[in-house]
């Protein structure tokens, strides 16, 4: 009988040996303060931090470019989000990288005052752009016809002439609205870009 009461004691004693060596469970800090963040890295001189975040609908994924004389492509810089740095004595552009140059931003350097740049890119339309840009290509061929037609109308007078000129009138006219319609569309349908200091909202 004493023997299994012997084995129990045993039993309970390796337990309590057990329970006081296990981890004990980390204080918190006094007052619930949370333990330091991380502190961002150290910039180089001529650098700042440059970020970039969408505008109303995303339509394509914005990236930004450095513009360099020997590559009209430009050179990939990062995509969105970015948080990178990046040299302030260059120029940029942004657009999403399987678009082409004539769609990107206006080119635009950045600000070597501060330590966070934020490009909120409203990304481009690509429709838009194209019919303004075939606009804007028809449109001075018809202003030139047109203006070709009034002066030959003019010079032939007449009631043929009246017709010609008629016509002249009606084809420059046509080309002047396309021209007049299509520029504003170009440029609304590009990339654009407004620039901010510090971080994404």
């Amino acid at each position: 009988m004493r023997r299994p009461l012997a084995i129990v004691a045993a039993l309970i004693q390796v337990g309590s040996l057990v329970g006081s060596l296990a981890p004990l469970p980390a204080l918190a800090a006094p007052g619930g303060a949370q333990p330091p963040a991380e502190t961002p890295a150290a910039l180089e001189p001529g650098t700042v931090r440059f970020h970039l975040e969408i505008e109303g609908r995303r339509r394509n994924t914005p990236a930004l470019f450095r513009l360099v004389d020997y590559d009209r492509e430009g050179v990939l810089v990062c995509e969105q989000p970015c948080g990178v740095p990046v040299s302030t004595g260059d120029h940029y552009q942004v657009r999403d990288r399987n678009e082409h140059t004539l769609i990107a931003s206006r080119p635009f350097t950045l600000d070597p005052t501060v330590r966070d740049v934020t490009a909120s890119v409203r990304t481009a339309r690509r429709r838009m752009y194209g019919a303004g840009l075939g606009l804007a290509m028809i449109g001075p061929v018809l202003a030139v016809s047109g203006s070709l037609l009034l002066g030959l109308g003019a010079a032939e007078g007449g009631p043929d002439g009246g017709k010609e000129t008629l016509a002249g009138a009606v084809v420059l006219g046509a080309g002047i609205a396309m021209l007049v319609i299509g520029i504003p569309m170009i440029v609304a349908g590009r990339n654009r870009v407004k620039l901010r200091p510090g971080v994404p909202r």
